[in-house]
């Protein structure tokens, strides 16, 4: 990814950067879009497996293009020194992280010896990542980047749309397919116009931000609509169908493509030669955890929710309440004029009232979640305000990364 953007915004003079982060961020938004509709249709054509399979042709013409058109300009030369260290601190450190955030669910957190050890080694590797690379003196990763300019706002704000774009990705088919009984396939086929949104939506932006439209101004319409989105999703029900998500869906990729451009351009305002390819790798690099710490964190919610609703409509739910008993007593007779014994009726008829019982509070709980993720969005419009900006002057193009 940061190969990708480096190469991308070198070969736009500055006026035209907005552009080129449009055109990396497409890719970048569309990808993991696209990805459940062709995971859907491999699923219920061949088998999960394919899933995986699929990456190999696709990783050996991205490979041969490479190979083929991707080449170092004139007068790139190698590193003087190789961080080692950074590299081993970065990969112990981040690995170990993206397991924990992985896995712990479903082992219990720390209650996991594997997982508690697995969370020390990863702290650890990530202060080490930290130090080492502030101290070195050529490091893998400008880690003092950080803390220029738009840097620390950008990081942010690189977080949250990690944490939208994945944490939603996660959180819609679960939703859809547990509560409303949808296949893998019509899940990720509802996906298509929010990714064709997306694409419409950042080619836009990057004409915007070519023109010197200023990106705040974007940004925060951006969070606004990602906000109506979480909002609208936060208030489904029972009885909600496509039709209900369809719109709703557009405004998430056409509020995800007016974030992502303007971020990546703050992001690297300002930077020049090697500096562009450290704060591409960082943005990516954060964006990426976010998401994963995204995931983890919605799940968490997600369970806690689950056990206080379930709680709460039980409380309401009882064999010794008139309401109650008048529900199961229909279900029973359904079930026996269906020609089923008295008992297999009644068991069934709890079964089928557990069933309704689950779908409600799991219904509730996910409206829940998509009400954080609004609500974690929102909070990101007032450091907007705090983003500084400046119209790029025109002339020579942007130094690449290895100059």
């Amino acid at each position: 990814l940061t190969s990708a953007q480096t190469i991308i915004v070198g070969a736009y003079p500055p006026e035209k950067i907005s552009m080129a982060n449009a055109i990396f961020g497409m890719g970048v938004m569309i990808g993991p879009t696209i990805g459940p509709t062709l995971g859907g249709w491999l699923t219920d054509s061949y088998s999960w497996h394919w899933i995986f399979l699929v990456n190999i042709p696709v990783g050996l013409l991205a490979g041969y293009l490479s190979w083929n058109y991707v080449h170092d300009r004139p007068g790139a030369v190698k590193p003087k020194k190789i961080d080692y260290w950074g590299i081993a601190f970065l990969v112990i450190g981040v690995s170990t992280l993206q397991y924990v955030l992985e896995e712990g669910a479903k082992d219990d957190w720390f209650n996991s010896p594997l997982i508690t050890v697995l969370s020390i080694v990863s702290a650890i590797g990530l202060i080490m990542f930290v130090w080492w690379e502030w101290t070195t003196a050529h490091p893998a990763v400008n880690v003092k980047l950080v803390m220029e300019g738009n840097m620390p706002i950008g990081t942010i704000l690189n977080a949250v749309l990690g944490l939208v774009l994945m944490g939603t990705v996660f959180v819609f088919p679960l939703f859809v397919q547990i509560g409303l009984g949808w296949t893998p396939l019509m899940t990720g086929m509802f996906m298509i116009p929010g990714a064709i949104a997306t694409g419409v939506s950042m080619g836009l932006v990057g004409r915007w931000l070519g023109r010197g439209v200023d990106p705040r101004l974007i940004m925060g319409a951006g969070i606004l609509v990602v906000f109506a989105f979480a909002y609208l999703m936060g208030l489904s029900s029972p009885g909600s169908s496509e039709g209900s998500f369809f719109w709703t869906f557009v405004l998430r990729g056409v509020g995800m493509g007016m974030m992502m451009g303007p971020i990546l351009t703050i992001c690297l305002e300002g930077m020049k030669g090697a500096d562009i390819g450290q704060a591409a790798g960082i943005t990516n690099m954060v964006r990426q955890i976010g998401g994963a710490a995204g995931i983890a964190g919605l799940n968490i919610f997600l369970v806690d929710r689950n056990a206080v609703h379930n709680t709460a409509l039980l409380n309401n739910v009882s064999i010794y309440d008139p309401a109650t008993q008048e529900r199961v007593a229909g279900m029973t007779g359904n079930f026996l004029n269906s020609g089923y014994s008295l008992e297999q009726a009644k068991t069934m008829a709890y079964h089928r009232l557990d069933l309704t019982v689950w779908k409600q509070y799991s219904l509730i709980a996910y409206n829940d979640v998509f009400l954080l993720v609004g609500a974690l969005t929102a909070v990101c419009l007032p450091l907007v305000l705090f983003v500084k900006y400046k119209k790029p002057q025109k002339g020579t193009k942007v130094a690449m990364a290895h100059e």
